[in-house]
């Protein structure tokens, strides 16, 4: 039998040691009672994400495994080594510790990523990652006597603690207000948010955030598949876009829905910055700023852009034929350069 080559070691943050190999990587460490080496989590898409500990000669070693989806790289590791976190690669994450009663919690916010954590009090080597929706988001834990709750406030929204019971304790993280409650046993914490002068559950504006496309009347909702389908929902209509066909690379879905139109456009992250959907030739045409632009990640690992605009004639909809960034300074948008714009109403 002919055994394959051993990998070499890269040095990764703190006393963690990493190995990468077609698409697979892997962080080992040296797991003591007095020193773990850094608690770490997974953040992201991936098709395997685990850990844990084995036993090798009398010795503890802690890893953590994974395994990238498509071609795209591994989801991204986070190590925290005494309340700093960074990345495998070496990366600083911005994060911030607050107590509440005694009880310590470290989160952090990766804005390039778009993923925040939570190393709360309950479990040494327990990490939480979510991901980021509408600069928003919810984690809870500690189910027992005292549970808990950790919020990412969104920029410019205020936030609003349940009071009877609860105890809290905030600070800024990069532009969020971060805020930390945890209940006595008698009360479950509870935040909500006001925003544009509105009252609402952080949880549901989280979950707004994260399932409806920005327009429409009802809004529209997505979801993305195993299958390999985008699937766009509203009331009872419903459409099913071909992850590998409608939405490849350079080609986009114009949608009519019930009060607006929708734009969605695979393979694509805008950049900060305003964004448009030309319509008309170079001519004769004009740039049509979006009214919302949501990016979420697709079942093969690669971005999805959708983008929302007011309801469109008939004849401006065939017209559509491309969209673009309006970078810093600049006075027109940077056109993507679509190849093909499908005009699909929903339902059909």
């Amino acid at each position: 039998m002919v055994l394959p080559e051993p990998l070499e070691a890269q040095d990764g943050p703190g006393d963690i040691q990493m190995f990468r190999t077609d698409g697979l990587t892997v962080a080992v460490w040296l797991h003591t009672e007095d020193d773990t080496g850094g608690q770490v989590a997974w953040g992201g898409q991936c098709l395997l994400c685990t850990g844990g500990a084995a036993e090798s000669g009398g010795t503890s070693i802690g890893y953590a495994a994974s395994a990238g989806v498509g071609s795209g790289d591994p989801a991204e590791l986070y190590v925290m080594t005494e309340g700093a976190v960074t990345t495998l690669d070496g990366r600083d994450v911005p994060s911030l510790e607050l107590a509440v009663e005694e009880r310590r919690f470290v989160v952090f916010l990766d804005q390039r990523a778009g993923l925040w954590g939570v190393h709360g009090p309950d479990d040494a080597d327990r990490i939480d990652v979510d991901a980021v929706h509408g600069g928003a988001g919810s984690i809870s834990g500690g189910d027992g006597p005292a549970p808990w709750v950790v919020s990412l406030i969104p920029p410019d929204a205020e936030a609003v603690l349940a009071g009877g019971g609860v105890e809290g304790a905030s600070a800024e993280l990069t532009g969020h207000q971060v805020l930390v409650a945890v209940g006595d046993g008698t009360a479950t914490p509870e935040v909500e948010v006001v925003i544009d002068g509105e009252r609402q559950a952080l949880t549901s504006y989280v979950h707004a955030q994260a399932t409806e496309a920005g327009v429409g009347d009802p809004p529209v909702t997505w979801r993305s598949t195993v299958e390999g389908f985008l699937w766009l929902d509203q009331g009872s209509s419903t459409e099913a876009l071909s992850v590998e066909e409608e939405l490849a690379d350079g080609r986009a879905v114009l949608l009519p829905v019930a009060g607006g139109t929708l734009v969605v456009v695979g393979g694509w992250e805008p950049r900060a910055g305003e964004v448009a959907v030309r319509i008309g030739d170079d001519a004769g045409g004009r740039w049509e700023a979006a009214t919302s632009v949501r990016v979420r990640e697709l079942v093969d690992g690669r971005p999805v852009t959708v983008l929302g605009l007011p309801e469109l004639s008939a004849t401006e909809q065939a017209q559509v034929t491309d969209v673009g960034t309006v970078p810093g300074g600049a006075r027109d948008p940077e056109p993507l350069g679509l190849t093909d714009v499908q005009v699909v109403p929903l339902g059909d």
